[in-house]
């Protein structure tokens, strides 16, 4: 799979992810990486808070909503 916004200026580069909000393919260079807090309800109805986990945003989604804002 190829780096979709690097096939849009006829550039081949291999992607390294996809991105989270669309689905495109996206190389290391246009790859933007957002922290996500995890919140789990258990059966009582109190949430456990887990360790933020990550998100990859091609350019297009990051500028739409940069890291969840």
């Amino acid at each position: 799979m190829l780096c979709y916004d690097d096939i849009k200026t006829n550039t081949q580069t291999p992607a390294v992810a996809l991105c989270s909000g669309c689905g495109a393919g996206i190389c290391a260079a246009h790859a933007h990486e957002c922290a996500s807090p995890t919140v789990v309800s258990n059966a009582v109805g109190a949430p456990t808070v887990r360790p933020d986990g990550r998100t990859l945003h091609c350019t297009t989604c990051h500028r739409a909503a940069p890291c969840g804002r």
